[in-house]
């Protein structure tokens, strides 16, 4: 299963149930203007191209998550979407 298939079940999956809205960060290999376009409109938050840069992923992620629910949450709660 691709990211971007992936990105909308899960999407779908809070909507049915309810459940929070999850941060979803694709890391992919392209660059192109319709390919961040197809991965924003899929579900992700944000779409960061490789190769990726520590900094610039944490910057990314902290946008996203503020500090004080990291710390409170397991590492179980991340979720990762290879595509």
């Amino acid at each position: 299963m691709d990211g971007l298939t992936k990105t909308r079940m899960i999407r779908e999956w809070e909507c049915v149930s309810s459940k929070r809205h999850t941060p979803i960060v694709a890391l992919t290999a392209s660059a192109l203007e319709e390919d961040v376009r197809r991965t924003l409109e899929a579900g992700a938050d944000r779409h960061v191209s490789k190769p990726v840069r520590k900094a610039t992923l944490l910057t990314v992620i902290e946008s996203l998550v503020p500090a004080k629910s990291i710390i409170a949450q397991s590492p179980a709660a991340l979720t990762v979407v290879h595509g």
